[in-house]
């Protein structure tokens, strides 16, 4: 179970390169070279202390997967499924600078860029898993992948100001992709009634197409004193067509072969429309005020087909689903921000209104067949943060903020999809939303050269989702159990840290980026009661206590003739206490760029080395 709560990562510009990275508005990092030409986005966020992105495109902040990512202020239609499949479209030439925000306020910008590029990668990779439960049943499974994806992106945009006080702006982007691979897993169980192995190969293949218009106007009373409204709109499908071969191993000693092949049309539009006001009302007070709104729809067909052999696969109709998904965000927020000699504040408020409605359509079902679900919520989210500058260089800074976790589409989804031969993917329409306030209290130091940020941070989760495996009867067999996965409100977390980041620039050619983070997780005792064939089941958990820590070094020397090299190193461990899980990820990463004066060519070596090893906790 990852440690679950609300962070941002904001990106924004609309220049050449990256022109510099902040984290949690403590510094900000000056890179002096352009990044590689094909670089995408998920790549440059590895290199951001505090920020780590494994080699499926998940992005993780202080070891925490449950992240919001924004470009120029807007989701972009990204979620929690299609996220790193658009990271990984867009170049990191778009990028003018990274934001990674702990405890934003109440408001975020917008930018307009121009450009195109194109993406080619190949990704090895693979993973283990070791499930355990109190009655000695075991489902270990060992995976290895390879996977190729390519890519092209393009940005279009333009200004139009009739006079000094008025501008019109149009942006367009668009995002076109292809993937391909192979998978081989193997599962090893010895749940009553189930096969004992199972050896899975599945090939994969789909494309990726995605746009983005906003237009907008920005009227300018006078320099600290304007107002900036826009509108987008947003398109994102993702056809798959996947076919997997499973040979199937009994106790007795017999064999079963089974072909499947699944197409999958994920397709969502997003709206999304802000409406900001800023007014320097007095030379130490900024006001602001605005309206954000964001609108989805996801309409997502599966279907699937199989058969003893590979030809002649006929549709399995109980595995058909069609799930549509909408989600309505509204928002109004305020906020008080500004500097007084050498202390600066912020305080705002935030107040959202969202609905959700979802409906799981089984074969030949139509929406006068099943039921609207629906769900709203109204809450209130505060935010403040107090900073102190002393002796020159160094500065004190307090933050508090309250933040949400609403579950998505897939988790509330209560189709029965046993396409996969280890576990029965379930969703939890009963999920409710995770509420997280945190504190954070920054040291940061900078001087010719060095720069040291020491933090402390506090934060709690209520009613925290995490996804949760369980033994029960199938509904087509009650005599056979089998693993059921999904997702559900596990209790309260609380999280304690120390996170040290230290930049030095030694000889004048050696920079040296060291991160070390170490935090404590401590969750409740929990129980819930999970639908499942029109009943409930009872999930419980233990209480649990885990102490992790994660450390990464990133070096980058400068050579004569415009060349750089850079070498990335990071150990990630979780250590196991009180029914905890182990977690272990090293990382070793090593570059060369070369640039001859006058050349346009550059020659780069790249060699990862992943190895990793989970243990699940006996009630995950």
């Amino acid at each position: 179970m990852e440690n679950n709560s609300l962070n941002y990562e904001w990106l924004e510009g609309n220049k050449e390169g990256l022109s510099s990275v902040r984290v949690n508005d403590q510094y900000r990092i000056e890179f002096e070279e352009e990044f590689e030409d094909g670089k995408t986005i998920d790549e440059l966020l590895a290199a951001v202390p505090s920020v780590d992105v494994n080699s499926e495109g998940e992005i993780s902040l202080r070891g925490n997967a449950d992240v919001l990512v924004w470009i120029n202020g807007k989701k972009m239609g990204m979620n929690d499924d299609n996220r790193a499949q658009i990271l990984r479209q867009l170049p990191a030439e778009a990028i003018a600078s990274i934001e990674v925000m702990t405890n934003p306020s109440s408001k975020h910008s917008t930018e307009g860029t121009a450009g195109i590029g194109l993406k080619n990668q190949h990704v090895p990779g693979g993973s283990a898993s070791r499930r355990s439960y109190d009655n000695g049943t075991y489902l270990n499974s060992d995976g290895d992948s390879k996977k190729h994806e390519n890519s092209m992106f393009l940005r279009l945009g333009t200004n139009f100001r009739p006079d000094d006080r008025n501008d019109v702006y149009l942006s367009a982007i668009g995002t076109l992709g292809h993937k391909w691979g192979r998978t081989t897993t193997i599962h090893l169980s010895n749940v009553p009634g189930q096969w004992i192995v199972n050896v899975n190969n599945m090939r994969e293949s789909g494309d990726t197409r995605g746009a983005n218009v906003m237009l907008g106007y920005k009227h300018t009373f006078n320099p600290d004193h304007f107002i900036d409204m826009n509108v987008s709109y947003n398109i994102w499908r993702g056809p798959n067509d996947n076919r997997f071969h499973e040979n199937e191993i009994w106790a007795d000693g017999t064999e079963e072969p089974i072909w499947q092949s699944q197409h999958q049309d994920v397709k969502i539009s997003n709206w999304e429309a802000a409406l900001d006001y800023s007014l320097q009302a007095l030379p130490w007070l900024r006001f602001e005020a605005g309206y954000k709104g964001n609108y989805n729809h996801e309409n997502s067909p599966s279907s699937y087909a199989g058969g003893p052999d590979e030809n002649g696969l006929l549709p399995i109709d109980e595995l058909y689903n069609r799930f549509k998904y909408d989600t309505d965000i509204s928002a109004l927020y305020v906020n008080f921000s500004g500097n007084y000699e050498h202390l600066t504040f912020s305080a705002g408020l935030r107040g959202e209104m969202w609905q959700i409605r979802t409906r799981s359509l089984g074969y030949g079902q139509t929406d006068a067949d099943v039921a609207l679900f629906k769900k709203n919520d109204f809450a209130l989210f505060p935010s403040a943060s107090i900073g102190w500058s002393f002796l020159g260089n160094n500065e004190l800074k307090l933050n508090y903020s309250r933040r949400i976790r609403r579950p998505f589409g897939p988790q509330l989804n209560t189709f029965e999809n046993i396409s996969d031969p280890s576990e029965v993917h379930l969703g939890n329409p009963l999920i409710l939303p995770e509420y997280s306030n945190a504190v954070e209290l920054s040291y940061i130091k900078n001087w010719t050269g060095h720069m040291l940020s020491v933090s402390g941070y506090l934060r709690t989760n209520n009613d925290m989702i995490s996804h949760v495996s369980f033994l029960a009867p199938m509904a087509s067999d009650p005599n056979v159990n089998t693993m059921y996965y999904g997702h559900a409100n596990v209790g309260n977390m609380v999280n304690t840290g120390v996170e040290i980041i230290s930049r030095n620039l030694l000889f004048r050619r050696l920079t040296l980026t060291t991160t070390l983070n170490l935090y404590n997780s401590h969750l409740k005792a929990w129980s819930a009661d999970y639908p499942l064939h029109d009943s409930f089941y009872d999930v419980h958990g233990d209480k649990q206590n885990r102490l992790m820590w994660d450390v990464r070094c990133m070096a980058s020397v400068r050579l004569p003739w415009d060349m750089t090299f850079q070498a990335e190193k990071s150990i990630i461990r979780k250590d196991k206490k009180e029914g905890g899980s182990l977690y272990e990820n090293c990382r070793h990463k090593l570059k060369h760029r070369a640039r001859p004066v006058g050349g346009k060519h550059i020659y780069q070596f790249l060699h990862h080395f992943p190895y990793h090893y989970l243990v699940h906790s006996p009630t995950f």
